[in-house]
């Protein structure tokens, strides 16, 4: 059971020594969650950027194929318990990552 998944059914946020879904997920939401921060368009709690990016990063390993990437993101964000505040839309969202260049 990924980190995602065990705080969904148990209600806990898996701590920072948690293991990371995958690299390339993880290292993408960190991207992701540090310019959502420094664009002002997600809050989080004090110190837990790491947490919401390991939060994220194991729900887009856990989505279904096929999923949208933007509403799976959207979703995490949502369910992550350290976000206080998502003020970006999926618009945005999906804007943001393709400025990444991936």
């Amino acid at each position: 059971m990924t980190a995602c998944a065990e705080v969904i059914s148990d209600g806990r946020n898996p701590g920072p020594d948690a293991p990371v879904s995958t690299p390339f997920l993880y290292q993408f939401s960190v991207v992701v969650v540090r310019r959502l921060l420094e664009g002002d368009r997600l809050e989080v709690a004090a110190g837990q950027e790491d947490l919401v990016a390991r939060f994220v990063a194991d729900a887009l390993a856990d989505a279904k194929e096929g999923s949208s990437l933007v509403s799976t993101l959207t979703r995490a964000l949502l369910a992550s318990p350290d976000v206080e505040e998502l003020y970006a839309d999926e618009d945005e969202l999906r804007e943001l990552i393709n400025d990444l260049g991936l």
